[in-house]
């Protein structure tokens, strides 16, 4: 039974949902929403993931864009957008092409969070597990596990329970468990109950089994979807998601999330990658080209690394060392993390192609003054996945054109690949 319970006409995008669950706000973009989680349906909820057992209130904002730091002006031109003046030729004149700088970050909250009333939560943030966000408030910053916030913008005001106690729950992430055994008493009290919380982090209990559904708006189907693979990368992810919103494929046992010029080193795509890591058996990340995003070589030390696409104005070759210094620091960041695999596919394309073209080849021997796919594998052999096990001719299965994106033939070598169950090691 699937019990997940939506306004379908209020969907405009594609994401997962766990049964049961209540999200019936207006969805827009990318989404997961865990088990039991509650969205009012007075609420607007864009480019976000939401864990288990949480509470969304009514008249909520999550995912709201703001301004960026350091912008020319606060004006639609100043972000490459149109406003309500597509056809003034004016104000087409002092349009830039592109904005150098992510606007569809991804907002992530954690489980067993309450957002009370009114509550606006900014693009891009992150909120714990267990936080409570009183009513009105503006979160503009990473709110920790466990915190109480209030305030615009909104600042820590206190916690749910000591620290120890809080360690108690991150230890055991009771969500993920089947915690009825521990309710034969169904007089309990729930609130102030230390000797309760201690019972469940030295219970041994099962995990709890919940089924999940992909939604595409494209049909308004929900279809079952196994957590195998969740596959994470920039434009080429990006297509391959657009020929699923068309109908071309249907995922059973993966599911994308595309960035169209997503860079290596965004701190957004960092916490999203670690995030999803603990839901999907397999997380593969599609690196990309490290170029991109050079952009965010202009921000301030203290500000989030956001840079999008390639401005053609900072390339150079010390700028080129420079992205590739935060990218491997980056990599080298999420490389703990077991289940994360890395696939090369921009540096192998662009390599494939240099060595057909004669580039970059002394005496025989590939070397590129910055990056090497060879000097890659020996530092990441065991997180790195070749494009060639996955199927991939990189010439042959690209269009060509130098982006290197995946074309018709390589969207369905890809679809085949990951939508096969995961083997269990």
């Amino acid at each position: 039974m699937q019990n997940v319970i939506l306004y379908e006409d209020k969907i405009q995008g594609s994401g997962v949902l766990e049964s049961p669950c209540y999200a019936k706000s207006k969805i827009e973009g990318k989404f997961y929403v865990g088990a039991y989680t509650f969205l009012s349906h007075l609420s607007k909820v864009k480019n976000c993931f939401i864990g288990r057992y949480s509470r969304v209130d009514d008249l909520c904002t999550l995912g709201l864009n703001k301004e960026k730091k350091g912008a020319f002006s606060n004006h639609f031109f100043n972000y490459a957008e149109n406003g309500p003046f597509r056809n003034d030729e004016y104000y087409q004149s002092i349009k830039p092409e592109r904005y150098f700088y992510e606007k569809e970050k991804i907002t992530l909250i954690g489980n067993d969070v309450f957002i009370h009333k009114g509550v606006t939560v900014y693009a891009g943030v992150s909120i714990g597990d267990g936080a409570v966000v009183y009513a009105n408030s503006v979160v503009v910053e990473d709110v920790p596990d466990y915190a109480i916030v209030a305030g615009i913008p909104a600042k820590i005001i206190g916690y749910r329970f000591p620290q120890d106690k809080i360690f108690l729950f991150k230890k055991v992430k009771w969500w993920d468990k089947d915690i009825s055994a521990l309710f034969e008493d169904k007089k309990i009290n729930l609130v102030n109950n230390s000797h309760f919380i201690d019972k469940i982090a030295n219970a041994i209990l099962p995990d709890k089994k919940f089924n999940t559904y992909y939604y595409n708006n494209f049909d308004g189907l929900l279809t079952p979807l196994k957590k195998e693979n969740v596959i994470i990368g920039p434009s080429h992810i990006y297509l391959w998601q657009k020929a699923i919103s068309s109908g071309q494929y249907m995922p059973n046992n993966y599911f994308l999330v595309g960035i169209q010029g997503a860079s290596s080193f965004s701190e957004n795509f960092t916490k999203t990658i670690k995030w999803l890591s603990n839901i999907f058996k397999e997380v593969y990340y599609f690196v990309p080209d490290f170029r991109i995003g050079n952009a965010g070589l202009l921000n301030d030390e203290t500000d989030e690394q956001d840079g999008l696409f390639i401005d053609p104005n900072l390339m150079n070759n010390e700028n080129d060392k420079r992205c590739y210094q935060r990218g491997i620091s980056f990599l080298d960041d999420m490389a703990t993390i077991t289940n994360v695999h890395y696939i090369f596919w921009c540096l192998s394309g662009r390599e494939s192609i240099n060595k057909r073209d004669g580039k970059f080849v002394f005496d025989g021997n590939y070397k590129h003054p910055i990056w090497n796919l060879s000097e890659l594998k020996e530092k990441y052999q065991e997180k790195m996945v070749l494009v060639e096990e996955i199927g991939i001719n990189i010439l042959e299965n690209t269009i060509n054109d130098g982006t290197i994106h995946p074309n018709a033939q390589g969207i369905a070598l890809l679809h085949a690949h990951f939508n096969k169950q995961v083997v269990e090691k």
